[in-house]
């Protein structure tokens, strides 16, 4: 689950050029063309403790807790069961 900011990450890779390869992993064309896009991500949070990305990740929102767990500060407090 992605929470309404986050949600901006989901994107069709299709219009892209992806395509489904070999053992059905998503690949893009070989060619040397960079593709660019826009995803309208802005998030704005406090340190140490990150505190919206925590109410986000608690309420379910994957790619939160992985950005709050990548923080050496809140991965620290989580481990210590604060």
């Amino acid at each position: 689950m992605l929470c309404d900011a986050c949600s901006v990450l989901r994107f069709d890779d299709a219009k892209f050029g992806g395509f489904e390869g070999d053992c059905g992993v998503l690949e893009f064309p070989d060619d040397e063309q960079q593709q660019y896009f826009d995803l309208e991500y802005d998030r704005r949070d406090l340190l140490p403790h990150l505190p919206n990305l925590e109410l986000s990740a608690n309420a379910g929102c994957q790619f939160c807790k992985v950005l709050r767990g990548s923080n050496p500060y809140a991965w620290l407090e989580q481990q210590q069961g604060n």
